[in-house]
């Protein structure tokens, strides 16, 4: 039981990020240019701001591997 509800639940949270489309943005860095994705909240702000930076979990998964695993891209 507690199996099923977990997995219901990952699965509303992972379907409830999907219907917002982040927009990706690229930036020079001294080694060429990366991509982001930026999020953020509805509203004016002020936001406190969170940068993650681990490329290598996009970069080898692709967003949709990387959301599949828990991110909150």
């Amino acid at each position: 039981m507690k199996r099923c509800l977990t997995s219901c639940l990952l699965a509303v949270l992972l379907f409830a990020g999907a219907a917002h489309a982040a927009p990706m943005v690229e930036f020079p860095t001294p080694a060429g240019s990366r991509e982001a994705i930026v999020c953020r909240p509805e509203g004016a702000g002020p936001f406190p701001a969170v940068v993650f930076n681990h490329p290598s979990i996009v970069d080898g998964r692709g967003v949709q591997g990387a959301a599949a695993r828990g991110y909150d891209l």
